[in-house]
């Protein structure tokens, strides 16, 4: 299947209430150079599952093929519409709600569910109500632990019974109706499980967690690392829970995965700390628990003193900057600043 053409058809021919949605949609945006098209993943759904069922997992997969492809061809369709349009960007917004939890006084635990598989990750499926039940721009998906042996794949219209005991479970699966293409599961449940700010929330863990004694007991800790140049960093997830509940329920919910993930943080966090107190990154140098920015560090990043102080969201004299050493790991993690030699 052109999956591509496919688009462009839901684009020309989708219709919302008697009117062609998108088709006006375009008429209105090509007028314009610089063109923002915003289209709802439910519409695709509703519209062709198959290609609904796709995108989604591009879309909460975080792994684009699809998608830049669609905007290719709609660029060149909307350029003989007209030629002096010089940008083009397709938005599908993330309209997804993930349900794998019961909402606290519901006494419903059993009931039976017909829908699309959307995605399988190893013993895991998420569940798609049929387009008929979609009656806005909102998309449910039940993610459940597959009991049984099945031959389900993504895309197959099925029934099954669902229990409810701390996690949803489903079994006595029937395929009412295969799958008319084969379709790639691009998503890892707990990476769509982990929050945005879970590296935010570990530099927290890390700087602020203290031990019965009142002491900074990992901070600490990494401080005697990089003083003795060797040992071992070993963190306690009752720690982590005590601190943190849902980071380490996400921990205990699927160690393999997420465990390393976490451990990726602390290990630049210490990194970082350690490349400071060794002064070995030009323009930033360690004052307690405070970072100094210079205009040498700005120019390691190519950037200016305000675009950095715009990005580290601190205050400038344009001679130095000064921020707390934990935002500066966030810093530095989030904006990859790989231009850094930090291992010493």
């Amino acid at each position: 299947m052109d999956y591509i053409e496919e688009f462009i058809e839901f684009l020309e021919n989708y219709k919302e209430n008697g009117k062609l949605k998108y088709v006006e949609k375009i008429k209105k945006v090509s007028k314009r150079k610089k063109v923002k098209l915003v289209v709802h993943l439910a519409d695709v759904y509703k519209y062709n599952y198959v290609l609904g069922i796709r995108l989604l997992n591009e879309i909460i997969g975080g792994k684009e093929e699809l998608i830049p492809q669609i905007l290719e061809r709609l660029t060149n369709r909307l350029a003989m519409i007209n030629p002096s349009i010089s940008e083009v960007r397709l938005i599908i917004p993330n309209e997804i709600s993930l349900l794998r939890k019961l909402k606290e006084g519901v006494q419903k635990r059993e009931f039976h569910i017909i829908g699309y598989v959307a995605f399988i990750d190893k013993k895991k499926i998420g569940i798609i109500p049929p387009p008929e039940d979609i009656h806005d721009e909102k998309i449910y998906i039940l993610i459940a632990t597959l009991k049984d042996e099945s031959q389900i794949s993504v895309g197959d219209k099925i029934s099954a019974d669902v229990k409810y005991d701390k996690e949803f479970v489903i079994e006595n699966v029937e395929i009412i109706e295969k799958s008319k293409e084969q379709i790639t599961s691009k998503v890892k449940v707990w990476e769509i499980f982990l929050p945005n700010d879970y590296y935010k929330r570990i530099i927290k863990f890390i700087e602020n967690f203290k031990d019965k004694h009142g002491k900074y007991k990992y901070r600490e800790m990494i401080d005697k690392i990089i003083e003795n140049n060797k040992g071992d960093l070993d963190i306690s997830i009752y720690d982590l829970i005590s601190f943190d509940k849902e980071l380490g329920e996400l921990v205990l919910e699927d160690p393999d995965n997420v465990f390393p993930r976490f451990m990726e943080v602390i290990e630049f966090y210490l990194q970082v700390r350690s490349a400071l107190k060794n002064g070995l990154i030009p323009g930033a140098k360690l004052k307690g628990e405070k970072v100094i920015l210079t205009r040498d560090f700005a120019k390691l990043l190519n950037l200016s003193m305000n675009e950095l102080t715009y990005l580290v969201g601190s205050s400038t004299d344009n001679k130095k900057i000064v921020i707390g050493f934990g935002k500066f790991v966030e810093f530095l993690y989030k904006h990859s600043a790989s231009s850094i030699e930090l291992k010493s």
